[in-house]
């Protein structure tokens, strides 16, 4: 059965970018920036071929917060069966047949087709062919000349959190549904939204955050918790974010938040007073910057 693309624009594509994109980073970014529409491939190919079981994958971005940054994006249902189609019958039956752009544009490493048989150079010449132009793009370089890569990436988010956004190029992206909390935050005086994220999603390491948070299309500044309340004693990590000027019930809604900075590392604080100062720290922080 022929492969189906998903989300392809019924006004049609110019210019595409094809790969993974995983977390939009400033590599995928030399891609995408002259792109209206992108050929992305889910799951990820290490999950679709079975080397990395799906519980286990985390992603930087998943599928519809891809959306948030290219909202023309296509999705290539990948999986074993789908990752056996030969070189040549991806570039007539998926891109020339489905998509038919004018421009394509791939990254310096790009491999296409069963058994990654497809090269720049078979794309070049295909491209002749069926008069599209074909973009190679080499790769962008971190501060220790490495290529910037989402595994890299990935790695750092859980870490150190600071160095992994600064090679995304962008703020951290959740989206997640608001869930009823313990209500903490507003015994406290600073009422939170806690917020339900999908299993494979990436999280941050637990910590204190600076940013944002959009609500109906409205953004508002936030401070942004994960961790365990460990001054409460809990015993699981959550996703919780205070939004200033704002006060609403919004349970059950999709919200996005916005990661820009980690402040501080989680703490224990010795009483409730203690952490309540230490919150009006944070928040003046925030609100500072």
């Amino acid at each position: 059965m022929p492969i189906q693309l998903k989300n392809v624009p019924q006004n049609g594509v110019n210019t595409l970018a094809i790969g993974v994109f995983d977390g939009l980073h400033l590599g995928h970014q030399a891609l995408t920036q002259n792109a209206d529409a992108i050929l992305t491939f889910f799951p990820h190919p290490v999950v679709g071929l079975g080397r990395v079981p799906e519980s286990e994958f985390k992603y930087l971005t998943l599928p519809n917060e891809i959306t948030h940054y290219v909202p023309n994006t296509i999705t290539y249902p990948f999986s074993k069966e789908s990752a056996q189609l030969p070189a040549s019958e991806f570039l007539d039956d998926v891109l020339l047949r489905q998509i038919n752009p004018t421009h394509i544009i791939v990254g310096y490493d790009y491999h296409f087709g069963r058994n990654k048989e497809g090269n720049i150079q078979m794309l070049r010449k295909w491209g002749q062919t069926n008069n599209i132009q074909i973009t190679e793009v080499s790769p962008i370089r971190s501060a220790n000349d490495k290529p910037v890569k989402s595994t890299t990436i990935r790695e750092l988010i859980k870490t150190h959190f600071n160095a992994g956004v600064a090679l995304l190029g962008h703020s951290y992206l959740i989206k997640g549904a608001v869930i009823k909390g313990d209500g903490r935050g507003a015994s406290l005086g600073y009422p939170t939204v806690n917020l339900e994220v999908p299993y494979n999603k990436c999280l941050p390491q637990v910590g204190v955050y600076a940013g944002c948070a959009t609500v109906d299309g409205k953004t508002y500044r936030a401070g942004i918790y994960i961790g365990s309340k460990p001054t409460f004693n809990g015993s699981h990590n959550s996703i919780e974010a205070h939004l200033l000027d704002f006060n609403r019930n919004i349970y059950g809604q999709e919200i996005s938040l916005f990661l820009e900075t980690r402040l501080r590392e989680e703490m224990k604080f010795d009483s409730k007073d203690a952490l309540i100062q230490q919150i009006n720290a944070d928040l003046a922080q925030i609100i500072a910057n």
